[in-house]
């Protein structure tokens, strides 16, 4: 937390200013436009002096944005001075009205952790060690891979992007949240229906009267999707104690054909199956809730059959692990199919 000067100071400091223009109600010698910001005019000595929630500015704050803010005359949320505090400390200024924060840079936090600025957060620091200098930039310690590849240079923090360039052809990185924003790669297919009547189609389920992609409770969860009518197939494999089981439309792992080698992850559904064209254009390699094996994980796509379609093919791959969302890009050249693009590989602890 960075020392301010004592309330007291402030006002004898204050006291002495004898060159700001305007006159208060008792004759001193600043108006509020002339103090500093987080300072108001006093207006029975005339003196700068911190303020207080809606008073010495000429408006009554209150609710959401109590703290008067005397250089601008506006309500806000906070200023440097005032209007934060217990777990969320720290006045981030840049907001327009101001936002209470738990840090804005590497000196708001303890030893041993550093400020992300994706959400002004205070993290452990990746080598355990003291942050740095408020600003300076730290080294991410182990290296950056998987659904994390890249460093954000504040915080020291392995991250999915830094800038749009880090998510495939056609993505888009959210730069509050260094996350790859999705369904940037392709046109969203539509949902298979809009509600449960009376069930869902395969790969789906019903969940508050809608089809919902299956999945979303278990600790990692591989997607693809695409937009054209052709039979494109997701492969993951799955890491074991002898090395990798595949985790396919030739061993899907689902209920009643269970994995050949051993796979704790299904294929819900081999959708466009040999050109039997059905609309999902989406499969799914779900985990049940509880830890994920540890180990590589490889994702790989196929391009079984183009199924006469002219052009390029595009596809999109979304992946969730680690409490990380990460989605790829990529696509098939005109007349390649039986082609097989292997498009990451991540780690679970």
């Amino acid at each position: 937390m960075r020392a301010f000067p004592h309330a007291a100071t402030l006002l004898a400091l204050a006291t002495l200013l004898s060159g700001c223009p305007g006159t208060g109600a008792g004759g001193g010698a600043c108006a509020n436009v002339a103090c500093p910001e987080g300072q108001g005019c006093d207006t029975q000595t005339g003196a700068c002096v911190p303020l207080q929630p809606g008073d010495a500015c000429g408006l009554t704050c209150s609710g959401t944005t109590p703290v008067c803010e005397g250089t601008s005359r506006t309500c806000k949320v906070c200023t440097a001075f005032a209007g934060c505090g217990g777990t969320t400390p720290v006045c981030n200024t840049a907001a327009p009205l101001g936002t209470c924060v738990q840090c804005t840079d590497n000196a708001h936090c303890g030893t041993g952790q550093r400020c992300l600025l994706s959400n002004f957060s205070c993290v452990p620091a990746p080598d355990g060690g003291a942050p740095p200098d408020a600003g300076s930039p730290a080294a991410c310690a182990p290296a950056c891979g998987g659904l994390t590849p890249r460093c954000e240079p504040i915080s020291g923090l392995c991250v999915a992007c830094l800038a749009d360039a880090d998510c495939g052809a056609g993505g888009q990185c959210d730069t509050n949240l260094f996350a790859c924003a999705p369904g940037q790669c392709i046109t969203p297919p539509a949902p298979p229906q809009a509600s449960c009547s009376p069930t869902c189609p395969e790969g789906f389920t019903c969940q508050g009267g809608a089809c919902v992609l299956r999945g979303g409770n278990g600790e990692v969860q591989v997607t693809l999707r695409w937009d054209t009518d052709t039979d494109l197939d997701l492969h993951v494999l799955e890491p074991t104690a002898n090395g990798s089981c595949e985790i396919s439309y030739a061993d899907p792992n689902r209920l009643g054909q269970p994995s050949m080698c051993g796979a704790v992850g299904s294929l819900d559904l081999d959708s466009n199956a040999g050109c039997a064209i059905d609309g999902v254009n989406v499969e799914n390699v779900i985990y049940p809730p509880g830890p994920a094996p540890s180990g590589t994980y490889t994702v790989q796509v196929e391009n079984f059959d183009a199924c006469s379609v002219p052009g390029v093919l595009p596809f999109e791959v979304t992946v969730r692990a680690n409490g990380q969302v990460q989605v790829l890009c990529g696509s098939f050249a005109n007349g390649s199919s039986g082609a097989n693009k292997t498009v990451l590989t991540f780690s679970v602890p």
